[in-house]
């Protein structure tokens, strides 16, 4: 069992395939992430999955952790703008 975790200049990068047929899998990778995260690791993640997103909300949540989640879209004039919010809100706007 591990006891101690130390990050030192660490940053992670994680890509989420579509709906995984393991969900229960997610859920280990997503808390996973985030106790990384807890412990000083930066993590950059990318998903279209909404159980992934609002997986992630909740440790943040749960944990007290600042989140940013960014998405793209495009304009009426077809110009992809990102758009960033604090919090990972899963809420459209």
């Amino acid at each position: 069992m591990i006891r101690r975790i130390e990050l030192v200049n660490v940053v992670g990068f994680a890509r989420f395939a579509p709906p995984s047929p393991f969900p229960g899998m997610t859920l280990i990778l997503v808390k996973t992430l985030a106790l990384m995260a807890r412990k000083g690791a930066q993590v950059f993640m990318t998903t279209h999955n909404y159980f992934t997103l609002k997986q992630m909300q909740i440790e943040a949540q749960t944990h007290g952790m600042d989140v940013m989640c960014c998405s793209l879209s495009r304009n009426d004039k077809n110009v992809v703008l990102p758009t960033c919010v604090m919090g990972c809100s899963t809420t459209t706007s």
